[in-house]
């Protein structure tokens, strides 16, 4: 549960709000934290990790604003703002003293208070201790005493370069922590900066779906106004299945806890502020383009490369495609009626694969790409039964239009004939650590290790080793674009555009 309260803080803090005015709300924040607790008690959960504030007076965007010539407002050990951190202290021994509360009315339950302040406060105190070398420094940032300017912020365009290795710093971008997929070379070709996105340029969407679609977890905030052309709802690393399925087995998601069901919760909490009615949302569904997808690979890819057997993940197939049908049919009560819906790709092409499971068998290969058969024909069930479940969707509403896009046999064209299609490497990646598919997952693309990539990543299919470059999804975007082109009805010459 959390950690949550610390953005009820930072708004009015930033936007010159008194901290007695602000410490005011703190009862409030902890009260609505408590509430949700105990109404997850009376549905039956009994285990919880309540993460307490974060010392938010050793950050370097609060450290920028409130910035004074008065020595007194700092610690002489760590440089944080006190009367800062006290805000944080205070918020966390009320919170620890409900949960106490909470304890002595459900004695069955466990409740975990996480103490984020004092496990951070370590890092600023004794920082070589722990391998950090600046504390109070944001690593992407634009000068200043802490290298963090609200004007010039890490992503933005004149900040397009970091510290060169942020693992030696406790701060990212003033605020938040890191991920590799916003360091260089991810976005080299078309951007010329990271974007977030898991390649060197632009994805198929980017191409589907122009002007670039805005990611709705970045622009939430801004007002639906932002999303009148289009949203995207996608997150990396994000799976079909809810992550609980998988904790029970003991598989491990990695990169985050966001599923298919998450994102269907952030397009419900979108809908509202774009249309009035259910009418209106229905006429507006009416005249959307949906894309589903594609999803489900990380489903797979979390326990094959976790050493699961294939024959135990192939049993999560049709449980990928429930969920899939679910959401697809979710949509289609609220009134959407066209959908793309992508397959698989040949996973047995990646580069990652093809390093995890690179072998001395010549059967395992297929002879004319040097692509993994067993991991390909895993591929093509997956696509086979994504298939069916459509066609039933189709057969129950007739009225819906869904393409399904096959994404396998249009990637599988690349690796059979690269010259025909300007690819010079088709299972190497154009930016990785070295090896025969120049993949390790020990020193990934984005890495502190690796910031460099090939020379043109347009004569490469995969980027990465698991996300193919801006050529690749260009080429496959020209498909996608052409299925659509052959719904729309011929024009004549008597009939108004």
């Amino acid at each position: 549960m959390g950690e949550i309260g610390g953005d009820d803080y930072n708004h009015p803090l930033m936007q010159g709000r008194g901290i007695e005015e602000v410490r005011g709300y703190v009862p409030i924040v902890v009260d609505t934290i408590v509430s949700a607790v105990e109404e997850l008690i009376r549905l039956g959960a009994v285990t919880f990790v309540v993460p307490g504030n974060l010392p938010i007076g050793c950050l370097p965007v609060f450290l920028t604003y409130f910035q004074t010539q008065n020595k007194e407002e700092y610690d002489p050990l760590t440089g944080c703002l006190t009367w800062m951190n006290q805000l944080s202290q205070y918020h966390n021994q009320m919170l620890q003293q409900k949960l106490d509360q909470i304890r002595n009315l459900y004695p069955h339950v466990n409740i975990i208070y996480a103490d984020y302040y004092n496990t951070a406060i370590r890092f600023y105190q004794n920082p070589a201790e722990f391998g950090f070398k600046e504390t109070l420094k944001a690593c992407c940032g634009k000068g200043g005493p802490y290298n963090y300017d609200e004007n010039n912020q890490c992503g933005d365009p004149p900040v397009r370069t970091c510290c060169d290795d942020p693992s030696t710093y406790v701060v990212w971008d003033g605020a938040t922590d890191f991920t590799r997929f916003y360091f260089p070379p991810y976005g080299k070709t078309f951007f010329h900066y990271p974007t977030g996105r898991c390649s060197d340029g632009r994805l198929v969407i980017d191409f589907v779906g122009k002007p670039f679609l805005p990611p709705y977890l970045k622009s939430k905030n801004g007002g639906s106004e932002h999303f009148q052309k289009g949203v995207n709802f996608a997150v990396v690393g994000a799976t079909a299945i809810d992550n609980g399925f998988f904790q029970e087995r003991g598989i491990e998601i990695n990169y985050t806890n966001v599923s298919l069901g998450i994102e269907m919760g952030f397009f419900r909490e979108l809908l509202p502020s774009l249309c009035s009615s259910s009418s209106d949302c229905k006429e507006l569904l009416q005249n959307s383009l949906i894309v589903m997808g594609e999803i489900g690979g990380n489903d797979y890819n979390n326990p094959l490369f976790q050493g699961r057997k294939v024959e135990e993940v192939q049993e999560f197939v049709p449980l990928v495609m429930q969920t899939i049908a679910s959401a697809i049919n979710e949509l289609i009560e609220l009134g959407a009626v066209t959908f793309l819906v992508p397959g698989n790709f040949p996973i047995g092409c990646s580069p990652a694969y093809l390093t995890k499971f690179q072998g001395s068998n010549k059967e395992d290969y297929d002879p004319l790409t040097g692509c993994l058969t067993w991991l390909n024909q895993f591929s093509e069930y997956h696509n086979k039964l994504l298939q069916k479940e459509l066609d039933q969707i189709r057969k129950l509403h007739p009225q819906v239009n869904i393409i399904y896009v096959d994404y396998y046999n249009i990637a599988m064209r690349f690796y059979q004939s690269p010259s025909q299609y300007g690819f010079k490497e088709t299972i190497k990646a154009c930016c990785g650590g070295g090896g025969a598919y120049n993949y390790n997952s020990s020193m990934a693309c984005g890495s502190s290790e690796v910031r460099t990539s090939c020379d043109d990543p347009s004569s490469y299919i995969s980027w990465d080793g698991v996300h193919y470059t801006e050529a690749t999804y260009r080429l496959i975007s020209e498909t996608v674009l052409e299925q659509i082109f052959n719904l729309c009805p011929p024009l004549t010459m008597n009939k108004p555009i």
